[in-house]
């Protein structure tokens, strides 16, 4: 299964203004003949006659939305997501777009829908996990946030059997690429240090592992599986499988941006934790494709804010 398998479909992405969902629309846009209905409360979409878009929350959704429009795939990527830690447990925002707002989509939408693709996240692992993670390591969210994603995993599947769609649950990893700034991430927190020309920090000595999946790839793997003919696929985690340490990729980002003034390291009280993941069952279910490697990623990054930069 491949994106241009849904050739001829109808697809509703939500959260398309996102940082993933616009991943997800530019990669659709390659497939000919597809028409996508486009949902969040922003806009910049593609101005194209394939293009329905729909500028509504989450909770105002009803039925009369998605009346003639002959919706055959929902991919559901709007949600709250903290863009740091200190929002991980916030109660309403949580309630508000990822318990309610998934509520009130499932119930908005017709019986006629084929197939709906729940995003999940990586963090409803038990943070505790100092193994390689696969969709086999026990579930234990440590925040609200990740708590409400799993709920919407079993949410989904119990409406969907209830409601005869076919479904998929995935489980993204850590994803990094163009149009991440509005997270306080490492990633483009160290970018626009380097760029800036202020030193680099690396809090630790850095020897915690992370596994990074560009957001063309992640955008690819959403779209196989909503192409996927399984009645019910997953949780697969979607990620890359390689891991890193953090002070070798700010290493690798000291390179890229060409930094010569050495890095500030920071005390921190004890290390972090590491991840690394096991991509057997995406592999299996999704296929093989040329993913873009870490390198090639980042200095794309680098490009898109240097280029925010000079617009500026």
């Amino acid at each position: 299964m491949r994106p241009e398998d849904l050739c001829g479909k109808t697809l509703l992405v939500t959260g398309a203004n996102g940082f993933i969902g616009q991943a997800v629309v530019r990669r659709l846009m390659q497939c000919e003949e597809t028409r996508l209905v486009l949902l969040s409360r922003g806009g910049g979409y593609p101005d194209s006659p394939r293009v329905t878009t729909l500028k509504a929350d989450l909770n105002q959704l009803t039925p009369a939305h998605f009346a003639n429009l002959d919706i055959d795939v929902v991919v559901h990527l709007a949600a709250f997501i903290p863009k740091n830690a200190a929002q991980a447990d916030d109660t309403e925002a949580v309630y508000s777009a990822n318990m309610n707002g998934l509520r009130c989509l499932h119930e908005a939408l017709p019986d006629t829908l084929r197939r709906f693709v729940y995003i999940s996240t990586v963090d409803v692992y038990a943070p505790d996990t100092a193994h390689c993670l696969s969709e086999q390591t026990p579930t234990n969210p440590a925040t609200l946030y990740a708590a409400s994603k799993l709920f919407g995993e079993t949410l989904t599947q119990v409406v969907a059997g209830q409601r005869g769609w076919s479904h998929a649950i995935l489980r993204l990893g850590h994803i990094y690429g163009e149009g991440e700034h509005a997270y306080a991430k490492l990633i483009p927190a160290t970018i626009d240090r380097l760029l800036a020309g202020e030193t680099p920090q690396l809090h630790g000595q850095g020897r915690e592992l992370r596994d990074f999946l560009h957001v063309d790839d992640a955008a690819e793997a959403i779209l196989r599986a909503a192409a996927h003919p399984d009645e019910a696929l997953g949780p697969l985690n979607i990620v890359s499988g390689c891991s890193i340490s953090i002070r070798s990729l700010i290493d690798l980002l000291v390179e890229l941006t060409g930094w010569s003034g050495g890095i500030e390291h920071i005390d921190a009280p004890r290390s972090g934790r590491s991840f690394s993941f096991n991509h057997y069952a995406m592999k299996q279910a999704l296929g093989e494709w040329p993913r873009i490697d870490l390198r090639a990623g980042l200095l794309r990054e680098i490009s898109a804010v240097r280029e925010q930069r000079h617009a500026a």
